[in-house]
């Protein structure tokens, strides 16, 4: 009896261990997806000042084309303008004064990414205009 009581304990505590291992990994793999998505809205917004001269002063990234004209960089009705994988966080894009701007995302994990320090503080991820955060 003291033998499956040994047995169901190491297999719950292995079971414990690998469940927190499993969610690192989730929280991790969200966090390396805001980093490719921000990188992608920022090389939209970098072709959207090529051609028009500066960036765009709003844009709401839950439900707005990025687009000047007729030319669209970023589509949101297709799908095209990459959503925060957790539901119930948003990306937000804000001009800056000095004619840049700065895309952040609500970070989950602990690890650096690979990212300089300044751009995972306070619990974001950003990416801008800036090269401090490239």
């Amino acid at each position: 009896m003291v033998e499956l009581l040994v047995a169901v304990s190491l297999i719950g505590i292995l079971s414990a261990l690998g469940i927190s291992t499993f969610l690192g990994a989730q929280r991790y793999n969200r966090d390396q997806r805001r980093v490719r998505d921000l990188q992608t809205v920022k090389q939209a917004l970098e072709l959207y000042r090529s051609d028009n001269g500066s960036y765009p002063q709003t844009w709401d990234m839950t439900s707005e084309n990025l687009g000047y004209g007729s030319k669209v960089y970023l589509e949101a009705s297709a799908g095209a303008v990459p959503k925060d994988p957790a539901s119930g966080r948003n990306y937000v894009y804000k001009i800056l004064p000095d004619s840049g701007f700065v895309l952040c995302a609500s970070k989950e994990g602990s690890a650096s990414l690979g990212l300089p320090a300044q751009c995972t503080n306070s619990g974001l991820i950003c990416a801008g205009s800036a090269n401090d955060c490239d």
